[in-house]
Parts: structure tokens; sequence; C-alpha cells
């Protein structure tokens, strides 16, 4: 629906441009005799009387055109009936032929090599790319031979004279038809899918050959053959040349383009794609009809700087899937037309090769743009950097500060790849979870990156300021002084940025550990920022502590931590039985693979001290930082187990009284007492358990 729709637009477009062109034509005409007061009314009167003289020509060119190519027709006609008119024909086969019998010799040998390509079987993008820059070589190679050789021929002859131009006239056809099918054969690839350099749609690579072929055989005739027809006192043949291949090369890339568009839009993949907010298709369609448009009511010079722009701007809009195209991974399996990508552009886009290649690229292409834009407008480009114009010195300043751009960010991108790649492969930081050998990298990381895009920002501001001719000196003293003056105004600010750094540099913390500060305040920490420092408490509050306010920091989750617990148990009960009940609950705990992982030491007791009736065993394990508690937990489990099996009671909470008459116990009132826990300090977890005390009296 939207081809029908763009093209409806597009004819009513072109009309509503030409009548309003003809409307503001005639309007200008009456109004020739009442000056403009102002200089913009002034401009559109003389653009519009511009176009009106350029659109006379072109049709007084078209009026005089037919007696004018039937005059150089008749002439053209009895020079080469004539003497002068054979032999140069003659030596002309000659010539050719020369031409190519050594190129058809060269090929009895370097056919062989082209086969061989042909038939490789291809497994890698990069070795696709070789094997198409080696197949243009050979091409090249029998192009080049023969343009030396009947360059080398002509001059055993001796041309009769005025055919000379008729000559060179046809040996730069045919050389122009052929390099512009080598560039677009060895690019667009059609029927050999493997080979192709650009991502474009199988089915219309051969379409698009023929396009630039065409397009470019009718631009090398109105530029060679136009200026012929000048001289042969043929001006209105010469200009009507030009309105027709004009009208013809727009009209050939207009059919191609919505061609493709058809394509696109009857293939396979149009059912997976979103519509687009803005019809796409119907912009190229508009910049062809206004460049042509341009050129009729303006000239070659406007539209040839309106088509510099659009070209670039089309070539910067596809850049970067025809630079990510040559790293791509591609399906050489499949048959020779068709290229199946299994690789997204933006996994290509993190890699640093293809990042800084489309860097280079997007600069190279400004360039040429400017550079085609200079030609334009008819400025000698070995006399741009000497000119005293204002607009060229600014061109010429333009074209350092895009150098300097260009290093910038390829200097960025250097840094900035490698760094967003080491952290995609340390894989997404869990901060809730337990610190692993890689936080210390997700923690200086991302503030590497941010530094280097700061100077690097601060370096390019001040070099393109310096490039233009701006005193940066000053800047740099004023910048100096605020920063002293910001250096006692805010104190505070520079103590928590300067001791930042220092705790960075000393590796105090990282993200994922969790810390003590000296002003009472822990918590995992979160994130790290430049002044101050994100830590989560347990309980679920965030805490946003600058640097200078941490003081002494105690970090418990390094290398490893020590847990502690006590065993109330009762007084008769064999220490040594005990001692070796736990330790073999310690070793069990040890050879289960889920704890043992966990586990630096295995849990050890011993007995520690005796109190009235109760016998205090001390419990100790040595693990990995932030596994205590759940091994704690295992550890108090299997031992109430191993306990129970073994028929150990844990020490009762009661008193018992012995009675001096009878001789016999008696239970008292109950007393309970708390035996603590030793425990790490830091421990965000529930109070340590308590187990009742008895007393025996």
């Amino acid at each position: 629906m939207i081809r029908p729709l763009a093209r409806s637009i597009g004819m009513i477009g072109l009309a509503a441009m030409t009548a309003n062109c003809v409307m503001f034509a005639n309007a200008a005409l009456a109004q020739q005799a009442a000056p403009q007061s102002h200089s913009e009314g002034r401009l559109l009167i003389h653009a519009l009387h511009s176009a009106n003289y350029r659109l006379g020509q072109l049709g007084t060119a078209l009026v005089n055109a037919p007696a004018e190519f039937a005059t150089v027709w008749q002439n053209a006609s009895q020079a080469s009936a004539s003497t002068d008119g054979i032999v140069t024909l003659t030596y002309w086969l000659i010539v050719m032929l020369i031409g190519c019998g050594l190129e058809w010799y060269y090929w009895t040998y370097a056919a062989s090599s082209m086969r061989v390509i042909d038939e490789t079987l291809i497994q890698s993008a990069a070795q696709a790319f070789r094997l198409a820059l080696r197949r243009f070589v050979l091409l090249a190679a029998g192009l080049i031979l023969f343009t030396v050789s009947i360059s080398g021929s002509l001059t055993f002859f001796e041309w009769p004279a005025g055919y000379e131009n008729a000559v060179f006239t046809s040996l730069l056809l045919i050389l122009s038809l052929r390099v512009t099918w080598l560039l677009a054969d060895t690019v667009l690839a059609p029927g050999r899918g493997r080979f192709r350099l650009i991502d474009v749609e199988p089915r219309c690579a051969a379409l698009w050959v023929a396009t630039v072929v065409a397009v470019g055989m009718l631009l090398a005739i109105s530029t060679i053959v136009g200026p012929v027809l000048e001289q042969a006192q043929a001006p209105d043949a010469a200009e009507a040349l030009h309105i027709l291949t004009a009208s013809l090369g727009a009209i050939l890339v207009l059919a191609a383009v919505l061609r493709h568009q058809y394509v696109i839009a009857t293939g396979d993949e149009t059912e997976h794609r979103k519509p687009p907010k803005f019809p796409v298709e119907l912009l190229l369609p508009l910049m062809i009809a206004a460049v042509f448009g341009l050129w009729l009511v303006a000239g070659s010079l406007a539209s040839t700087l309106l088509a510099s722009v659009f070209i670039v701007s089309i070539i910067q809009w596809h850049l970067r899937r025809v630079i990510f195209f040559f790293w791509s991974e591609r399906d050489f399996t499949r048959s020779p037309g068709g290229v199946t990508l299994h690789e997204d552009v933006s996994a290509i886009a993190s890699r640093l090769a293809p990042s800084v290649a489309l860097s280079v690229a997007r600069y190279g292409v400004c360039v040429v743009g400017i550079a085609a834009a200079l030609l334009a407008v008819g400025v000698p480009i070995s006399e741009v950097e000497n000119s005293q114009n204002a607009v060229t010195r600014f061109v010429v300043h333009l074209f350092g500060v895009t150098g300097l751009a260009l290093v910038t960010h390829v200097a960025w991108v250097a840094v900035r790849v490698p760094i967003d790649q080491r952290i995609r492969e340390l894989g997404p930081s869990d901060t809730h979870g337990r610190p692993n050998p890689n936080a210390r990298l997700m923690t200086l990381l991302p503030m590497l990156r941010m530094a280097a895009g700061v100077v690097f920002g601060l370096m390019l501001v001040l070099s393109a300021l310096w490039t233009f001719g701006v005193d940066v000196t000053p800047l740099l003293a004023g910048a100096g002084v605020f920063g002293l003056a910001l250096g006692f105004g805010a104190q505070a600010l520079v103590r928590d940025i300067i001791s930042g750094i220092f705790y960075l540099a000393e590796d105090v913390f990282r993200v994922g550990e969790y810390i003590e500060s000296g002003n009472n305040t822990k918590g995992t920490v979160e994130r790290i920022t430049l002044r101050t420092v994100a830590l989560r408490h347990q309980n679920g509050p965030l805490h946003f502590v600058p640097y200078g306010s941490l003081g002494s920091v105690r970090n418990n989750s390094r290398d490893w931590s020590i847990d502690k617990f006590n065993i109330p148990l009762p007084v008769y009960v064999d220490s040594e039985t005990v001692r070796k009940i736990i330790k073999k609950v310690g070793e069990s705990m040890m050879e289960d693979p889920e704890i043992s992982k966990l586990m630096l030491e295995p849990l050890k007791a011993k007995l520690y001290r005796i109190d009235p009736g109760v016998k205090i065993f001390r419990c100790k394990f040595r693990s990995a930082p932030g596994n205590q508690f759940e091994i704690r937990t295992e550890a108090y489990r299997r031992i109430e187990q191993s306990l129970k099996d073994a028929g150990i009671p844990f020490a009762a909470g009661t008193q018992v009284l012995i009675n001096e008459a009878t001789g016999l116990p008696q239970l008292a009132a109950p007393q309970r007492t708390a035996i603590a826990t030793q425990s790490a300090p830091s421990e965000p977890q529930a109070p340590p358990m308590q187990q009742p005390q008895a007393q025996l009296s």
C-alpha cells in the first residue's frame, strides 16, 4: 500500500512544484517594475529570474537541437566517407585489435586463476573478501593491459588532422564503460553472493549493476561528447544532450529505486518487520526528483551541491551496515546468489576493528563530499589553504576539526570498546550476591571509561578552538584560577574526591563487598560514583556516604572468614567423645559437594570451659567471606542430629537440688542463662542462637 501512495504523493508533489515555479516566475515578471525593499525579496526575485532564464535556455536548446544534430551528423558522415575518415577508421580498428588481442593473450594465462577463485570453497567472510580482491586485481590487470596497449598503439600512427578528438572520445567512452562495470561488478557481484562486498538484496544485485553502468555511461557521454559538440559549433545540441542524459539518468535511478523497494516489500522478511513511523521509501524518489528539478532551474552547480549532500547522507545512513558486512558471519553453504547474516549488527559493533573502520570510513566520506562541493563551486584544491576568502578558510579549518574529531573518536573507540567487551565478558554484577575476583574490574572499568570520555572531550574542544584561531591560553589560565577558587570554596568536595581516589587506588573495597565505615554505616557496596559510595544495608535502606566521611573501613568480604559458636552440653558427657562426633560432622560436610566448595577448613571443636552443671564446647570453621552464616546453620542441624543419635542431650535449663535428709535430687524452679555465640560482628543475619545453661547445686 505504501508504494502506490508514494507514487501518488510524488506525482502530486512534482505537479505542485511545477505549478509553483510557473506561478512564481509569472509573479516575478509582473513585479519587475516594483523593486523590493528587503534583501530577501530581491534575492528571491533574482533567483526566479535566473530560473526563468535557465528554463528559457533549455527550451531554446531543445528547439534548435534537431537542426544542429542533423548538421553534425551530416558533417560526420561526410568526414567518415572521405579518405582521411577511412584511414582514421582503419587505424582505430587496428588499435582496438591490438588492445583486444593482448588482453585475450593475458586471459589465456589468467583464466585458470579466475576459475580457481570461482571454485574455491569459502568458509569465512575474511576469505571471501580476499578472494573478491584477487578477482578484482585480475580483472583490473586485464583492463590496464588493454589501456596501455591502446595508448602505446596510438603513437605509432599518424592520425589525420581533425580526427583526433573523435578517436580519443570513443576510446574514453569505452574505458569509462569498462571501469564502471568493473567496479560495480566487484562490489555487487550479481550471481556470486559469496563475493559480494555490500549487503544488498541478491535479487536486486544485477539490477543495480546495470543501473550503475548505464548511469555512468550517460554521465561519460554528457561529460566527453558535450564539449566535442560545442567545438563543432553546436552548443544547443550539446545542451540538449545534457538534458537527455540527465533525464534518462534520473529515470533509470528512480526506476531502480522503485524496483528495489518493491522487491524488499514483497520479500519473506516483510511479515516480521515493524512498520516505520515515517514512509522512508518516499525519501529517495523525492531526493532524485529534487536534484533533477534543481538542475533544470538552477544548473549543474546547485544540483551538484545538493546531490553531494544527498549522496553523503545516504552513504552515512547505510555505512554502518556496509562496513560491518565485512566482519559478519555469513552462510556460504547456500546458493551463490544468497547471503545470510548470522550475527547481529550490535554484536559486530562490540569489536574494535569494525568500530575503528566505521569511524575512518565516515570521515573519508565527509572529506570526499566536501572536496566534491569545493570542486563544484570552482575552488581549486591546491589554492584552498592560501585563499583569503572567509568561507574557504572556514572550510579549511573545518577539515582540521574533522581530522581532530576522527583521531579523538578513534582513540575513544579504542578505549571504550575493549572496556565494554571486558565488562560484557565479566557478566552482570549481582550487588547482593557474593563478591567474586572480578569485582575490582567491575568497580574500576566504568570509572576509567567515564574519565577517558571526559579527557577526550576536553582535549577535542580545546584543540578545535585552537584550530579556529582562538587563543586557549586565557581559557587554561582561567580554568586554573577557577580550580583554585573551587578548591578553597569547596574543601569538602575536594576532600571527598581525593579520598575516593586513594580508596580505589588502595583497593579498600569493591562493588558487591560488605563493609563497615568509621561512622557506623555498614552495608553492601552497590555502586561507586565520583564523590560517594552507595551502601545497601541488610534491612534495605541505601546509604550514600561521601568518601571523606568513611574514615576507617572494615571489609568483611576479603579472603576468608572464621566463624565460632558454642555448644552447651551436660557436665557428665565425655569430652573426647563429643570432640570426635563434631569432627565427623565436619568431615561429612567437607565431603558434601555443595558445602565443601564454600568451606576452606573443616569444622572442629574443643572443650572451651566448664560452668556449674554445663560443659561449653567451642566449634570453629573457616570459609569464604559471606558464606559462614549458611554453613553455621547446616553445622547446627548436623550436630543436633549426631548428638541425638549418640544419645547426648543438650544441657537442661533447670537447677538440681539435693535433699540432705533423704539424699534424693529435687527439681527447682528453672533458671535460664544465655551462652553467647561468638561470631563476626558484621553479621547481617538473625541474632545468634541461644542455648539454656543448667546449674547443679
